[in-house]
Protein backbone atom coordinates (compact mmCIF):
# COMPACT_ATOMS: atom_id res chain seq x y z
CA UNK A 1 0.00 0.00 0.00
CA UNK A 2 2.70 2.47 0.92
CA UNK A 3 2.14 5.59 2.94
CA UNK A 4 -0.82 7.86 2.05
CA UNK A 5 -0.06 10.77 -0.27
CA UNK A 6 -3.34 12.72 -0.27
CA UNK A 7 -2.06 15.50 1.99
CA UNK A 8 0.38 16.48 -0.75
CA UNK A 9 -2.54 16.82 -3.15
CA UNK A 10 -4.36 19.05 -0.68
CA UNK A 11 -1.34 21.34 -0.44
CA UNK A 12 -1.29 21.67 -4.22
CA UNK A 13 -4.99 22.36 -4.45
CA UNK A 14 -5.16 24.97 -1.73
CA UNK A 15 -1.85 26.79 -1.97
CA UNK A 16 -2.12 30.51 -2.53
CA UNK A 17 -3.30 33.54 -0.54
CA UNK A 18 -6.54 33.43 1.43
CA UNK A 19 -8.15 36.28 3.29
CA UNK A 20 -9.36 35.91 6.86
CA UNK A 21 -12.93 36.94 6.02
CA UNK A 22 -13.86 33.99 3.78
CA UNK A 23 -12.22 31.59 6.24
CA UNK A 24 -14.46 32.86 9.04
CA UNK A 25 -17.51 32.71 6.78
CA UNK A 26 -16.75 29.11 5.79
CA UNK A 27 -16.25 27.95 9.39
CA UNK A 28 -19.71 29.34 10.27
CA UNK A 29 -21.52 27.37 7.56
CA UNK A 30 -24.60 25.42 8.73
CA UNK A 31 -24.00 21.89 9.96
CA UNK A 32 -24.35 19.24 7.25
CA UNK A 33 -25.59 15.73 7.97
CA UNK A 34 -22.29 14.13 6.99
CA UNK A 35 -20.49 11.17 8.49
CA UNK A 36 -17.10 12.15 9.92
CA UNK A 37 -14.28 9.79 10.89
CA UNK A 38 -12.07 10.72 13.82
CA UNK A 39 -8.51 10.73 12.37
CA UNK A 40 -6.96 9.23 15.52
CA UNK A 41 -9.37 6.63 16.92
CA UNK A 42 -11.30 5.88 13.73
CA UNK A 43 -14.70 6.63 15.29
CA UNK A 44 -17.33 7.45 12.64
CA UNK A 45 -20.14 9.81 13.62
CA UNK A 46 -22.66 12.28 12.23
CA UNK A 47 -21.50 15.88 12.09
CA UNK A 48 -22.67 17.58 15.27
CA UNK A 49 -22.98 14.32 17.23
CA UNK A 50 -19.63 14.93 18.95
CA UNK A 51 -18.69 18.45 20.03
CA UNK A 52 -15.07 18.89 18.98
CA UNK A 53 -13.67 22.42 18.97
CA UNK A 54 -13.39 24.08 15.55
CA UNK A 55 -9.93 24.98 14.29
CA UNK A 56 -9.36 28.71 15.02
CA UNK A 57 -9.39 31.05 12.05
CA UNK A 58 -5.84 32.14 12.86
CA UNK A 59 -4.59 28.57 12.44
CA UNK A 60 -6.37 28.27 9.09
CA UNK A 61 -4.82 31.55 8.04
CA UNK A 62 -1.31 30.35 8.94
CA UNK A 63 -1.71 26.81 7.58
CA UNK A 64 -2.83 27.67 4.07
CA UNK A 65 -2.64 24.05 2.93
CA UNK A 66 -5.91 23.35 4.75
CA UNK A 67 -7.78 25.84 2.56
CA UNK A 68 -11.42 26.73 3.04
CA UNK A 69 -13.66 24.28 4.85
CA UNK A 70 -14.87 23.14 8.25
CA UNK A 71 -12.20 21.64 10.47
CA UNK A 72 -12.05 20.37 14.06
CA UNK A 73 -9.27 19.75 16.58
CA UNK A 74 -8.75 16.14 17.72
CA UNK A 75 -5.47 16.62 19.60
CA UNK A 76 -3.66 19.71 20.84
CA UNK A 77 -0.27 19.99 22.53
CA UNK A 78 1.91 22.98 23.42
CA UNK A 79 5.53 22.05 24.08
CA UNK A 80 8.74 24.10 24.16
CA UNK A 81 7.13 27.11 22.50
CA UNK A 82 5.59 25.07 19.69
CA UNK A 83 1.95 24.14 19.06
CA UNK A 84 1.08 20.69 17.72
CA UNK A 85 -2.41 19.77 16.51
CA UNK A 86 -4.21 16.94 14.80
CA UNK A 87 -7.13 18.23 12.76
CA UNK A 88 -9.65 16.86 10.32
CA UNK A 89 -12.62 18.23 8.47
CA UNK A 90 -14.42 18.92 5.23
CA UNK A 91 -12.34 20.82 2.66
CA UNK A 92 -14.52 23.01 0.46
CA UNK A 93 -12.98 21.82 -2.80
CA UNK A 94 -12.63 18.13 -2.01
CA UNK A 95 -16.28 17.23 -2.62
CA UNK A 96 -16.78 16.30 1.02
CA UNK A 97 -13.75 14.02 1.32
CA UNK A 98 -12.15 13.90 4.76
CA UNK A 99 -8.51 13.89 5.70
CA UNK A 100 -6.43 14.15 8.84
CA UNK A 101 -3.41 16.40 9.23
CA UNK A 102 -0.80 16.72 11.96
CA UNK A 103 0.33 20.34 12.27
CA UNK A 104 3.31 22.05 13.87
CA UNK A 105 3.13 25.82 14.37
CA UNK A 106 5.98 28.00 15.57
CA UNK A 107 6.73 31.72 15.05
CA UNK A 108 4.05 32.10 12.40
CA UNK A 109 5.25 29.08 10.40
CA UNK A 110 3.18 25.96 9.75
CA UNK A 111 4.43 22.51 8.82
CA UNK A 112 2.08 19.59 8.26
CA UNK A 113 2.17 15.84 7.84
CA UNK A 114 -0.46 13.19 7.17
CA UNK A 115 -1.86 12.20 10.57
CA UNK A 116 -2.07 8.52 9.58
CA UNK A 117 1.65 8.56 8.86
CA UNK A 118 2.36 10.30 12.17
CA UNK A 119 0.40 7.63 14.04
CA UNK A 120 2.43 4.84 12.40
CA UNK A 121 5.56 5.80 14.36
CA UNK A 122 7.04 2.96 16.42
CA UNK A 123 9.48 3.04 19.32
CA UNK A 124 12.94 1.63 18.41
CA UNK A 125 14.01 -1.60 20.14
CA UNK A 126 17.13 0.03 21.58
CA UNK A 127 18.04 3.46 22.96
CA UNK A 128 17.78 6.57 20.83
CA UNK A 129 20.96 7.74 19.15
CA UNK A 130 22.67 10.99 20.13
CA UNK A 131 22.10 12.33 16.61
CA UNK A 132 20.16 15.60 16.64
CA UNK A 133 16.88 15.50 14.73
CA UNK A 134 15.74 18.85 13.34
CA UNK A 135 12.11 17.78 12.74
CA UNK A 136 10.04 17.68 15.92
CA UNK A 137 6.65 16.92 14.30
CA UNK A 138 6.52 13.11 14.53
CA UNK A 139 7.09 11.54 11.15
CA UNK A 140 8.08 14.71 9.30
CA UNK A 141 10.83 13.85 6.80
CA UNK A 142 11.18 10.39 8.37
CA UNK A 143 12.31 7.38 6.32
CA UNK A 144 9.64 4.77 5.70
CA UNK A 145 9.95 1.05 6.27
CA UNK A 146 7.44 -1.26 4.59
CA UNK A 147 6.60 -4.93 5.06
CA UNK A 148 5.83 -7.45 2.32
CA UNK A 149 2.17 -6.42 2.32
CA UNK A 150 3.06 -2.79 1.67
CA UNK A 151 2.20 -1.56 5.15
CA UNK A 152 4.58 1.28 5.92
CA UNK A 153 5.71 2.99 9.11
CA UNK A 154 8.61 4.99 10.48
CA UNK A 155 10.74 4.56 13.58
CA UNK A 156 10.66 7.41 16.08
CA UNK A 157 14.04 9.15 15.99
CA UNK A 158 14.34 10.82 19.39
CA UNK A 159 12.95 10.82 22.89
CA UNK A 160 11.47 14.25 22.20
CA UNK A 161 9.64 13.01 19.11
CA UNK A 162 8.17 10.15 21.16
CA UNK A 163 7.09 12.54 23.93
CA UNK A 164 5.29 14.74 21.39
CA UNK A 165 3.46 11.78 19.88
CA UNK A 166 2.44 10.43 23.29
CA UNK A 167 1.41 13.90 24.45
CA UNK A 168 -0.85 14.35 21.42
CA UNK A 169 -2.45 10.95 21.94
CA UNK A 170 -3.07 11.54 25.64
CA UNK A 171 -4.68 14.87 24.81
CA UNK A 172 -6.74 13.18 22.08
CA UNK A 173 -8.36 11.02 24.76
CA UNK A 174 -9.08 14.09 26.89
CA UNK A 175 -10.66 15.92 23.94
CA UNK A 176 -12.60 12.81 22.97
CA UNK A 177 -14.06 12.47 26.47
CA UNK A 178 -15.07 16.14 26.39
CA UNK A 179 -16.50 15.98 22.87
CA UNK A 180 -18.60 12.90 23.62
CA UNK A 181 -19.85 14.18 26.96
CA UNK A 182 -18.09 11.81 29.35
CA UNK A 183 -15.66 8.93 29.69
CA UNK A 184 -18.25 6.17 29.40
CA UNK A 185 -19.74 7.53 26.16
CA UNK A 186 -16.30 7.98 24.61
CA UNK A 187 -15.10 4.57 25.81
CA UNK A 188 -18.16 2.89 24.29
CA UNK A 189 -16.95 4.09 20.89
CA UNK A 190 -13.15 4.19 21.14
CA UNK A 191 -12.99 0.72 22.76
CA UNK A 192 -15.13 -1.05 20.15
CA UNK A 193 -13.42 -4.35 19.19
CA UNK A 194 -13.13 -3.47 15.50
CA UNK A 195 -11.36 -0.19 16.31
CA UNK A 196 -9.06 -1.85 18.84
CA UNK A 197 -8.05 -4.33 16.13
CA UNK A 198 -7.40 -1.55 13.60
CA UNK A 199 -4.96 0.08 16.05
CA UNK A 200 -2.51 -2.81 15.60
CA UNK A 201 -0.64 -0.86 12.92
CA UNK A 202 -0.16 2.10 15.27
CA UNK A 203 1.67 0.61 18.27
CA UNK A 204 2.00 3.75 20.42
CA UNK A 205 -1.69 4.58 19.96
CA UNK A 206 -2.61 0.95 20.63
CA UNK A 207 -0.83 0.93 24.00
CA UNK A 208 -2.44 4.20 25.11
CA UNK A 209 -5.94 3.21 24.01
CA UNK A 210 -5.60 -0.23 25.64
CA UNK A 211 -4.68 1.37 28.96
CA UNK A 212 -7.72 3.68 28.74
CA UNK A 213 -10.08 0.90 27.71
CA UNK A 214 -8.85 -1.53 30.38
CA UNK A 215 -9.76 1.11 32.97
CA UNK A 216 -13.31 1.43 31.57
CA UNK A 217 -14.41 -2.17 31.18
Amino acid sequence: MGRPQFLVLIVMLFSGPRSLHPILAQVKQPTQNRVITDPIFGISYREGEAQYEPVPAEVLKTCRALGLGRYWIYADLHRNGTDYLVVSGIPQRQDGDFFGAAIQMNSGRCMSEDSTWMLSGSVPPGPYSDRQISASLPGLNASESCDQLGNCHFTLRSEEEEKILRGLLQNAIELGVKAWGGESRFAARACAPNLMLSNSSTPVLQSIVKKFCDAHR
